[in-house]
């Protein structure tokens, strides 16, 4: 199966963004409007897919650090100057990410492509000697969105576009994290396709405009598609997401709206796993659970885990309201990491706009030592197959940053586990609902073994109540937690792998 691993905290190491013919066109402006991407990608999907050339000679030999000295100028950044409340600048093609994109730029309703300088870029001595040769940097790889988000007369990146179709931001006093993608397709099966945005179109926000808006199109063996970003920063930034897709053939391992993310460890793991890496650390992870709100109601929390072996999960629904995955530890003492910054990780929630349907949440983790992989994915994927030569129209809206849409009743803020001769124990804290612990209690289930007692108590911190139970293991088992009130379901229920 091929997995993309990607490093944690800079862009330069995501998979590339692969180039398209585009660029060959006439260095002048033409007119733009909301069809030329969807045309465009359909014309693209009536062609056989080719792949796309990448950057070759020094700029592919870069090393890491070498790549991370390629900067783009501050004096250069596009809108600079012009008094708008957004700016952009560029990422070279170099090093992983080595594969070319087509830049343009639409201002006043026509689009220009932005051709490409290595004068836009410092850049390292072995880089800058090759350039002057006519040998080092030849195109870009991506782009980042920044905006005053923190502070009025501060910069910051509130969106960076590299690598296949994925994407990232995030939300105010808070670090890159996780990221999103376009769209999967086969995603935890032998095989897996990464469809790329090949282009890009950067709209000139009007001075005060609230959003930026920008415009991919996706390419792939199996899809081609028109993307719309309407980017919003604030407390939670949100990107409004329109997208219309052309099968090249029928696909029936689609993934909407996906997240990859990474969890090594926390207090939910067994001892053995948390103390076999010998981490001083008390929790190393982007997300620590998948929330969903399905489409009858319910809130539903997936505590995630880092398993011995491969597990895909899933959770069937129709029309969700929202899932995502979420970082809800926010404490420093939950990771105890004053690099990494863990805390500050934003959660991603999907939302969507026009109904999914009927198919289902899903789940990959993959085992990993390592908190340089991503080893987390989430995607809706329906139920039925898109056909070739179809159109597929999806509207939903993404927010970076924290949960939006807050339940009325409890929700699970932590998840621990440990063991007493043959039992295994859990703990989980609720946090939420206004209840009284001794007005509750907790119904636990497990697909197998045998729930031997359960029990809610008040905690130390105000307002969290916590569920135990005890399990007598038989192998593997599916485990569930809901607080019950004198009114009926009184949180959201909280589920969990148990390996045995």
């Amino acid at each position: 199966m091929t997995l993309i691993f990607r490093r944690r905290g800079v862009l330069a190491s995501l998979l590339a963004i692969t180039a398209s013919p585009l660029a060959a066109r006439a260095q002048t402006a033409s007119g733009f409007n909301g069809d030329r991407v969807k045309s465009l990608a359909k014309a693209r999907s009536l062609a056989p897919w080719r792949p796309l050339p990448r950057a070759a000679g020094p700029a592919a030999g870069l090393t890491y650090d070498e790549y991370r000295q390629v900067r783009f100028r501050r004096d250069r950044w596009l809108w600079a100057g012009q008094e708008r409340g957004f700016s952009a600048n560029f990422f070279a093609a170099a090093y992983s990410a080595d594969e070319l994109v087509d830049l343009n730029v639409v201002e006043d309703g026509a689009e220009r492509p932005i051709p490409f300088d290595p004068g836009l870029f410092e850049m390292p001595a072995p880089v800058t000697a090759a350039t002057a040769a006519g040998g080092g940097l030849t195109g870009y790889s991506g782009f980042r969105l920044l905006a005053p988000i923190n502070q009025p007369d501060v910069w910051d990146e509130i969106g960076a576009f590299q690598g296949a179709s994925y994407f990232r931001s995030l939300g105010q006093n808070q670090a890159y994290g996780l990221s999103a993608r376009g769209l999967s397709i086969g995603t935890g099966k032998s095989g897996e396709e990464f469809p790329d945005f090949v282009a890009w179109w950067l709209e000139r926000p009007a001075p005060g405009a609230a959003s930026v808006v920008v415009h991919g199109l996706l390419d792939s063996p199996s899809c081609t598609g028109a993307y719309r970003f309407q980017v919003t920063p604030g407390p939670n930034t949100v990107f409004d997401i329109t997208a219309t897709l052309y099968p090249r053939a029928t696909i029936d391992t689609v993934g909407v709206a996906p997240a990859s993310s990474m969890f090594l460890f926390d207090l939910a793991d067994p001892q053995d796993v948390r103390g076999a890496a010998h981490d001083y650390r008390s929790g190393v992870h982007d997300s620590d659970g998948l929330a969903i709100w399905t489409g009858d109601g319910r809130r539903l929390w997936r505590q995630l885990s880092n398993p011995t072996s491969l597990r895909l999960s899933q959770v069937p629904d129709t029309d969700p309201r929202g899932f995502g995955l979420v970082q809800r530890q926010r404490q420093f003492d939950a990771f105890g990491d004053l690099e990494a910054r863990y805390d500050k990780r934003p959660s991603l929630w999907v939302e969507p706009i026009t109904p999914f349907g009927p198919g289902a949440v899903f789940l990959l983790e993959i085992p990993t030592r390592l908190e340089t992989d991503d080893n987390i994915a989430c995607f809706w994927r329906p139920s039925a197959s898109w056909a070739a030569g179809s159109e597929v129209s999806l509207a939903y809206r993404l927010h970076f940053g924290h949960e939006p849409h807050p339940a009325p009743f409890a929700r699970v803020v932590r998840s621990r586990t440990g063991r007493e001769k043959s039992q295994a124990l859990f703990a989980v804290d609720f946090e939420g609902g206004g209840l009284d612990p001794s007005a509750v209690h907790a119904t636990a289930a497990a697909s197998s073994g045998q729930v031997l007692w359960s029990n809610v108590i008040a905690h130390a911190e105000p307002g969290v109540m916590r569920a135990t139970f005890a399990l007598k293991p038989a192998g593997a088992a599916d485990l569930s937690l809901t607080l019950m009130g004198p009114d009926g379901v009184a949180s959201e229920t909280w589920m969990m792998p148990f390996e045995g």
